[in-house]
C-alpha cells in the first residue's frame, strides 16, 4: 500500500495539502488537479505554489538505505515516477563517490610506488620492450614530456599497423613493470568493484618507470643510444628480425582487413590459416608485394561472388581469399613472373613502430614495403648487416 506522509507548515492550507497529496491503495492520487481546482476555485499553478510553501511530503520509497533519512517529494510527478529500487540520497551518493575517488587515487599511487621500488634499468629491458617503449613514448608523450597520453586521445596517427598490436604493447609493458597508470588519468575510466579496481588500457594515461630517471626526455635519449649501438644490435639480431617480421605480418593483417571491408566482407576473421599463409609469403616477398596479392585476390573474390552463375555468398567468397593468395604466388613463381607492389592506403601512414624499426634502427626509409626483409637485412653467423 502506498502512503504519503505530510508535515504541515501552514495550518491554513492543511486541507489543500491533504487534497493534493492524498493517494489510494493502488498508488494513484485520489483527486485529479481538475477536481482540486473545482473544490478550491484555484488555478493549478496557484495550488502547486501554495502546497510547496505550506507542507512537506514524504514517501518511504525515498528513505535512504544508507543513512535512513527520507527525502521530500518535489511534486506529484516526482512521486509517480518513483520505482521499487532501493533509494540512496544525494548526500550519501556524494560521500560514496568521494570514497570511490579516493580508492582510485590510492590504487594508482600504490601501484606507482610499488613499480618504482622494483624499477628496471633501461639496460635490463629486453630488446623488444626497448623498441616498444621508445615507440610508445614517441607516439604518446605529451608536449611537455611529463606523461604518456591515452591511446583513445591519439587516433590521428598509428602506433602500430594494428590496434590489437597497440594494446598488446601496452599490456606487455605494463606487465613488465615499465609503465604505470598516471595520476593525470581521468578517474571515470577506472571502476571499483569490491576490493578490485578495473580499467581499460585504451583510456589510461601512463608514466614510464625506469631506474635511471623519471625524465621522459632523458629516457628517450637513453633508449635511442641503446638501440643505435651496433654491437647491441648484433647481440639481439634474432629479436630484431623477429620483431620486424611481426610488424610486417600485422601490416598485412591490417591491409587484408582494409580490403575485406572495402567489399563489405565483414564476416571474415583472421585465423591460424591466414597467419600461416601470409607468414610464408613474407619469407620471400615485400610487404607491398603481399599487399598486391591481397588486393588482387579480394577483388577477384568479390567479382566471383557477383557472378549469377556461381551463387556463392559473401562469407564463402571471403574465405576463398586465403587459398587464392597462396595459389597466385605459386603461379607467379612457376612462370617466373615478378609480383607488383602496392603502398599503404593514403589515409593510413607508416606506424611509429615501423618508423623506429626500419627508419631509426635499420636506417632505411622503405619500411619493408618495397623490399623483403631478406633484402634489407643479411643475417648470417657473423651477425646482422644492413643492405643499403
Amino acid at each position: 500500500m502506498e502512503n504519503i506522509f505530510i508535515d504541515v507548515i501552514d495550518k491554513e492550507y492543511e486541507f489543500l495539502c491533504q487534497l493534493y497529496w492524498q493517494v489510494e491503495g493502488n498508488g494513484r492520487f485520489s483527486y485529479s488537479m481538475i477536481k482540486i481546482e473545482e473544490k478550491t476555485q484555484l488555478k493549478s499553478k496557484e495550488i502547486k505554489t501554495i502546497v510547496a510553501k505550506s507542507c512537506k511530503a514524504y514517501s518511504l520509497k525515498l528513505k535512504c538505505v544508507s543513512c535512513g533519512e527520507i527525502e521530500c517529494l518535489r511534486d506529484r510527478s516526482h512521486f509517480s515516477h518513483l520505482n521499487g529500487l532501493e533509494h540512496v540520497c544525494i548526500d550519501c551518493i556524494r560521500i560514496e563517490n568521494e570514497k570511490e575517488r579516493q580508492e582510485k587515487i590510492e590504487y594508482i599511487n600504490d601501484l606507482l610506488f610499488c613499480k618504482k621500488e622494483n624499477a628496471l634499468s633501461i639496460n635490463d629491458l629486453s630488446f623488444e620492450n626497448s623498441v616498444f617503449l621508445l615507440s610508445l613514448i614517441r607516439y604518446c608523450a605529451d608536449e611537455n614530456l611529463i606523461y604518456l597520453d591515452s591511446l583513445n586521445n591519439l587516433k590521428h596517427e598509428k602506433l602500430t599497423p594494428s590496434y590489437n598490436f597497440d594494446l598488446l604493447i601496452i599490456e606487455q609493458l605494463y606487465a613488465s613493470g615499465v609503465i604505470a597508470i598516471s595520476t593525470v588519468t581521468n578517474l571515470k575510466y577506472l571502476s571499483v568493484s569490491g576490493d578490485y579496481v578495473y580499467f581499460n588500457d585504451e583510456f589510461m594515461c601512463w608514466e614510464v618507470i625506469v631506474k635511471e630517471t623519471d625524465n621522459l626526455s632523458s629516457i628517450i635519449d637513453l633508449l635511442e643510444r641503446k638501440l643505435s649501438d651496433l654491437y647491441y644490435l648484433q647481440e639481439n639480431k634474432k629479436s630484431l628480425i623477429e620483431l620486424c617480421k611481426k610488424n610486417n605480418l600485422f601490416e598485412c593483417f591490417f591491409y587484408l582487413n582494409h580490403e575485406m571491408n572495402e567489399y563489405n566482407f565483414t564476416s571474415f576473421q583472421i585465423g591460424e590459416k591466414t597467419t600461416k599463409n601470409i607468414t610464408c609469403l613474407l619469407e620471400n616477398l615485400s610487404v607491398g608485394q603481399v599487399f598486391y596479392i591481397i588486393s588482387k585476390t579480394v577483388t577477384d573474390a568479390f567479382i566471383y561472388h557477383q557472378k549469377k552463375s556461381t551463387k556463392i555468398n559473401k562469407g564463402q567468397a571471403a574465405n576463398s581469399v586465403v587459398d587464392a593468395m597462396k595459389r597466385m604466388h605459386e603461379r607467379y613463381l612457376a612462370n617466373g613472373w615478378s609480383v607488383y607492389s602496392k603502398y599503404r592506403p593514403r589515409h593510413c601512414p607508416q606506424s611509429v613502430l615501423c618508423q623506429v624499426l626500419f627508419v631509426f634502427i635499420l636506417q632505411t626509409d622503405d619500411g619493408g614495403i618495397y623490399k623483403s626483409l631478406k633484402q634489407i637485412i643479411t643475417d648470417d653467423d657473423k651477425g646482422v648487416f644492413l643492405n643499403h
